[in-house]
């Protein structure tokens, strides 16, 4: 069945806080359900709140079978939320173009767990966030947007006549970078939807 523009939804999986599930319910994207391997996911009570349908599985591959017959029906883009399990191949490849995952980083630069603290240790200035779709390798799909993040702050020193650059700490460019990632996800969402927001 084809949907109409009025009638796509996205589903969303988390396994934690679901930060991003709040951007995106705040920022009214559709969400026909949310679902977790994780039973204690805090953002499952968020969803709860909301009266959206949730559902959990903690093995994947009992996961992807309940996408497959019933959940995946129900939606025009499955996005990935904080989800900290990888898909499988097999079920990737049915779905092309249809798994959508953000990622804390600039791809292809630093893919992978740990994006942010990795690329602060390599000295990165320029930082930022990655909305891809999801391959069957990590953080490898096509890139549908990026947006820059700069982690220094450039001090003018007007006794010395010149500036001095400031390194943000760790913990202000990891809320940085979230804050990026919050503003971002939903508007390439709802773009993707037909539902206007993004640029």
């Amino acid at each position: 069945m084809q949907l109409m523009a009025d009638d796509k939804k996205v589903g969303v999986l988390i396994s934690g806080t679901g930060s991003n599930l709040k951007a995106l319910v705040d920022a009214l994207v559709p969400i026909a359900w949310v679902g977790s391997n994780n039973p204690d996911a805090k953002g499952l009570d968020f969803a709860h709140r909301k009266n959206i349908h949730t559902f959990v599985e903690p093995k994947i591959k009992e996961l992807e079978r309940l996408l497959d017959e019933t959940f995946m029906q129900e939606i025009e883009f499955l996005v990935l939320a904080g989800f900290m399990r990888v898909l499988s191949p097999e079920f990737v490849k049915k779905y092309p173009k249809r798994i959508i995952n953000i990622h804390p980083s600039l791809l292809p630069a630093f893919k992978g767990t740990d994006a942010i603290r990795r690329a602060y240790d390599y000295g990165c200035k320029v930082m930022g966030v990655t909305i891809h779709y999801v391959n069957e390798k990590v953080d490898e799909g096509e890139i549908i947007a990026q947006e820059p993040l700069w982690i220094v702050n450039t001090i003018l020193n007007h006794n010395a006549h010149h500036t001095n650059q400031v390194r943000y700490t760790l913990k202000e460019v990891e809320q940085q970078v979230h804050a990026l990632e919050h503003s971002m996800y939903h508007k390439v969402i709802r773009d993707m939807l037909g539902i206007g927001g993004w640029g």
